[in-house]
């Protein structure tokens, strides 16, 4: 479908959530619960070095029996490296992404400003986007659709 090769991941994304990485456990689970994005970037300095999902979390608490340290920092649990996509890339291209690596989300990076992160998108809202253009292109053929 030659509109998904041409609709950027640029005009899906959303704001990500950011925490530096020695931002505690508890403030990164109130984010978490809070925004309901299901991740949150972490960066050193500005630059991105890891990705924490509330599935991360759970795991987390799973194996600690529930018992986790408020000073637990960011950095100790982060999942790395984080698979990311520039803001210019298609729907089509992030899509593969995520099949090929089996992740939900990418992190949308702009490689003109020294990779840094500008957005998020998912596995949710790029087929919705998917659906959505499919379902306009089948209106537009059958507009035209002589009977």
């Amino acid at each position: 479908m030659p509109f998904l090769r041409t609709t950027t991941v640029e005009t899906i994304m959303i704001k990500p959530e950011i925490v530096e990485e020695n931002t505690n456990f508890v403030k990164v689970t109130k984010i978490l619960l809070k925004t309901k994005r299901g991740c949150v970037f972490v960066t050193r300095f500005g630059k991105l070095v890891g990705i924490i999902t509330d599935r991360d979390i759970q795991r987390l608490i799973l194996k600690d029996g529930g018992i986790i340290s408020p000073d637990t920092t960011a950095k100790s649990f982060m999942i790395k490296p984080v698979i990311s996509v520039n803001r210019l890339a298609s729907i089509d291209e992030a899509d593969q992404i995520m099949h090929k690596e089996k992740i939900n989300r990418l992190a949308v990076i702009d490689s003109n400003n020294n990779d840094e992160i500008i957005g998020l998108i998912d596995y949710n809202s790029t087929h919705a986007e998917i659906v959505t253009k499919f379902a306009k292109s089948l209106i537009h053929r059958n507009q035209y659709k002589i009977r």
